[in-house]
């Protein structure tokens, strides 16, 4: 292999993995960074066997179990920063234009998402689970294969999160959370119709607090029809349970889109205490709360204090530059943050078949640093595989649809104002 071919590879993975592009907000990336460490490290946990997935008591869990159990929070992040992601994207391209460019945002979304998860969905539908029975023992609990084949269809149109319940057999149960996304940015620009079509400020705060008022309702509607419900039997995974937590970000979103300054100014003046009680939040929730636990925090209230702590310190990383902005603005955390997508999709097969490698018959057969070194392992491997999948593969189709969505820009859904061409222009600069 010639010098030049080499560096020509080390240029383009500096390039796609290293360099973090100018527009967006590098405390951000950190943020996207450390919840998808924290999924890993949770999933390790869970697919592993080393949390009983199914238990109702809290206490029941050792130190360790405690302490992992925690983790899931990072999912939970991940909602806050997607629903302020997303809907910068489309109030951006509202106030600069006057339309949603609704064709434009899916074209773009569509070949961000689908050509990654469709492809790792179908190399575990139809190879992963097909593999020897000691691989796979912990997706197919000694099940037939013929269930992960008739469960897929839930899989491929994206509804898994209406049908799954902790213990069932699926070939990517863990797909749930890209379920409630979808569900959900599909209502987004209808939502965001609606509620621009009113120009009065207060009616679309209104539109936006309920939708984070409603799924806490919900959850107490159904808490008090079953006051021993279990979060795990079904109701975690529902979008209409776990949508307050996208709207905490479309809420961030909107102030920050179209009250800047005053959004800024506001949170100066709050200064420190922006991530201070941002991270109070986390921990009160990681100590309080927990998916086995039950009670009316653990059920109505926890969701929405994650999403609260976690919109905190997204609007410190907005606006301070402090201590917590600083080490989350870090470059190392970009490397992470650009192949989390890849890494949630396919880090639960590499602990599978990495416990498979090691001979391990769960992750109780590990003790002290080994279980590091197993969660060390499977971010390495699980990492490089996502890495490897994005310069291949994602980026190129990124960037199709990047053009594709250029292509097609023309004022759709629109919201009664025009548009002139050099807005339409700095609106595609500032959104990729």
């Amino acid at each position: 292999m010639s010098n030049g071919l080499l560096q020509r590879i080390g240029s383009r993975i500096r390039a796609e993995l290293w360099d973090a592009p100018a527009d967006q907000f590098p405390g951000l990336n950190g943020l996207r960074g450390l919840a998808s460490y924290m999924v890993t490290l949770y999933h390790v946990g869970m697919f592993g066997g080393g949390l009983p997935i199914l238990t109702s008591v809290t206490l029941e869990l050792s130190t360790t179990q405690r302490l992992i159990n925690g983790f899931w929070i990072g999912l939970d992040v991940f909602f806050v920063l997607s629903g302020f992601l997303i809907a910068r994207i489309l109030m951006t391209s509202h106030k600069r234009t006057g339309t949603l460019e609704f064709r434009t945002f899916f074209t773009r979304r569509s070949f961000r998402v689908f050509p990654a998860y469709y492809l790792v969905l179908t190399f575990g539908v139809f190879y992963f689970t097909r593999l020897p029975g000691n691989i796979t023992w912990l997706l197919l609990q000694g099940a037939d294969w013929s269930q992960i084949r008739d469960s897929a269809w839930q899989n491929y149109t994206y509804t898994v999160n209406y049908f799954f319940a902790a213990g069932d057999i699926n070939a990517m149960s863990w797909a749930w959370s890209l379920c409630i996304e979808e569900q959900f940015y599909l209502a987004l620009p209808l939502i965001l119709i609606f509620t621009f079509r009113v120009r009065a400020p207060a009616f679309r705060v209104g539109v936006l607090i309920s939708g984070i008022l409603i799924p806490p309702l919900l959850r107490a509607i159904q808490y008090s029809l079953e006051p021993n419900v279990s979060l795990l039997d079904g109701m975690y995974y529902r979008t209409h349970n776990r949508a307050d937590e996208i709207f905490y970000g479309v809420l961030v979103a909107y102030f920050f889109v179209f009250h800047h300054d005053a959004f800024k100014a506001r949170v100066e003046r709050l200064g420190n205490w922006t991530w201070i009680l941002g991270i109070l939040c986390i921990m009160i929730v990681w100590i309080f709360g927990g998916l086995q636990a039950r009670g009316p925090f653990a059920i109505i209230a926890q969701f929405s204090l994650t999403a609260i702590g976690s919109a905190l310190l997204i609007t410190n990383c907005l606006f301070l530059q402090n201590r917590f902005t600083r080490v989350m603005a870090h470059r190392s955390w970009f490397p992470a943050a650009r192949v989390s997508y890849g890494n949630y999709l396919i880090h639960p097969y590499v602990l599978i078949w990495l416990l498979t490698y090691l001979g391990a018959s769960s992750i109780e057969s590990f003790q002290g640093l080994q279980i590091v070194g197993l969660l060390v392992g499977v971010i390495v491997i699980s990492n490089s595989l996502a890495a490897l999948m994005y310069l291949i593969f994602e980026s190129r189709l990124i960037e199709a649809g990047r053009q594709l969505g250029k292509r097609w820009r023309q004022p759709t859904l629109s919201l009664g104002l025009r548009t002139s061409p050099s807005q339409v222009s700095e609106m595609d600069s500032r959104t990729r």
